[in-house]
C-alpha cells in the first residue's frame, strides 16, 4: 500500500475508533441512568405488590391473574429493557456499517458495499468476507452478537415473543433453544421473552466494542 494511502487510512482508523468510543460512552451512560431509574421504580413497587395480593384474595382465576402479571412485566420490559437493547444493538450495527463504508473507500473492491446483499451486520459479514476474507462468524463473540440480533428482531417484529409457529409447542419453537439458557432472560408459557438483568445489555455494548476492535486489528493485517 502506498505510504500516503497508508497514513490516510491509519488517520481514518484513529478517527473512527475515537467516534466508536464516544458513542460507546454515551450508550453506557444511558444504560446507567436507566438502571438508576429502574431501581427507583422497583423501590416504589410496594403498593403494586399489595394490589397483586388483593387481586388474589378476590379469587380471580389463576390464568387471568397470571396474564395480568405478565402484562405488567411486559409493559415494564418494553418501556425500559427492550428499548435499551435495541439502542445497544443499533450501536453495534451502525459502527460496523460505518467501518465497512470506510474500508470501501480505500480498497479496490470487487463490489461496492452499498451493492452488497443483506442488511446490517449480515451485510457487513458478507462484505468483509468477500473483500478481505474475514470470517466474522468464526470470531469468538459472533454467536452472542448474532443471538442479540435475533432477540432484537423478535422484540421489534414479533412483540417480544418467540412463538413464530403457533401450530407447534413452545419448546419446539425455532428460538426456544437459542435463548432458554440465557440466565438474563425469561421465557413465559405464552412465549414472551423478558430481559430480567440489565447485565445482558451492558454485556452487549462491551462485547460490541471488543468485536469491532478485533475486526480492526484483523483488517490491518490483511491490508498492510
Amino acid at each position: 500500500m502506498a505510504a500516503k494511502l497508508k497514513v490516510d487510512l491509519e488517520w481514518d482508523f484513529a478517527s473512527y475508533i475515537s467516534k466508536v468510543n464516544m458513542v460507546h460512552s454515551k450508550v453506557s451512560g444511558a444504560i446507567k441512568r436507566f438502571s438508576n431509574c429502574l431501581a427507583i421504580i422497583e423501590n416504589e413497587d410496594k403498593s403494586e405488590s399489595e394490589i397483586k395480593e388483593d387481586l388474589k384474595t378476590i379469587k380471580i382465576e389463576d390464568s387471568l391473574f397470571q396474564s395480568l402479571l405478565v402484562l405488567g412485566e411486559n409493559l415494564k420490559n418494553q418501556a425500559f429493557h427492550n428499548s435499551l437493547l435495541i439502542s445497544a444493538y443499533s450501536f453495534l450495527e451502525f459502527s460496523l456499517v460505518e467501518y465497512c463504508k470506510l474500508l470501501n473507500d480505500y480498497l479496490s473492491v470487487e463490489k461496492q458495499f452499498n451493492e452488497t446483499k443483506g442488511i446490517g451486520i449480515l451485510k457487513c459479514r458478507r462484505f468483509l468476507n468477500r473483500e478481505l476474507n474475514l470470517n466474522l462468524h468464526l470470531m469468538p463473540n459472533w454467536k452472542f452478537l448474532d443471538d442479540m440480533r435475533e432477540l432484537r428482531n423478535l422484540i421489534i417484529h414479533n412483540n417480544s415473543n418467540i412463538i413464530t409457529n403457533p401450530t407447534i409447542n413452545l419448546e419446539d419453537q425455532e428460538f426456544y433453544e437459542r435463548f432458554i439458557n440465557y440466565k438474563e432472560l425469561e421465557i413465559t408459557e405464552s412465549g414472551y421473552i423478558f430481559i430480567k438483568d440489565m447485565g445482558l445489555i451492558t454485556n452487549l455494548v462491551d462485547t460490541s466494542v471488543e468485536f469491532i476492535n478485533e475486526i480492526i486489528e484483523k483488517t490491518k493485517t490483511k491490508i498492510e
